[in-house]
């Protein structure tokens, strides 16, 4: 009976550690799957440049583009608005949204930025925990279940090794 509730007690303990493994190792990838999305969407509007903006400004606004950036650094976001063409955008507060001052900022500052963005991208998904699937986690749970049993049976080979000996001298 001893060796029947230490044998389940093991079992127990193993499986609440896989458990606890599992769930953390699934909640840091659903985390890092969710930043990764984020930085995309900052990445994209960091990136919207005033050739983005021009293609919406409605015809006959602007003579060329060169009229298009003053006029957009000389006023504001919703005088700006007024000249997108009907229909891009379904309010103020949703081309706001979508084009934050980062618009006004040089092609070379953008770069740099969404460089810096696509770098931590990079580095959250070369982690080994951006990507668990269950087929992982199935894995990692074998693993320790037969680490945990196989250590636990070189232990008792052990032990009764030793005491063979020492009963035999």
């Amino acid at each position: 009976k001893k060796i029947i509730a230490r044998e389940f007690l093991i079992f127990v303990s193993t499986l609440i550690f896989v458990i606890v493994v599992g769930f953390s190792l699934k909640s840091l990838s659903e985390y890092s799957n969710s930043k990764v999305e984020q930085l995309e969407i900052s990445k994209f509007r960091i990136s919207v440049t005033m050739t983005d903006l021009y293609g919406l400004v409605k015809e006959g606004e602007f003579n060329s583009k060169q009229d298009f950036v003053n006029y957009v650094e000389k006023n504001s976001i919703k005088d700006c608005y007024s000249k997108i063409m009907d229909g891009a955008f379904s309010s103020l507060s949703e081309f706001e949204k979508f084009v934050p001052e980062y618009a006004k900022e040089s092609e070379t500052e953008v770069s740099i930025k969404v460089l810096l963005i696509e770098k931590e991208i990079q580095g959250i998904e070369n982690s080994f925990y951006y990507n668990i699937n269950n087929d992982f986690l199935f894995i990692i749970a074998l693993m320790f279940f037969s680490i945990t049993f196989l250590l636990r049976y070189i232990y008792y080979a052990i032990k009764w090794s030793l005491k063979t000996l020492k009963e035999n001298d």
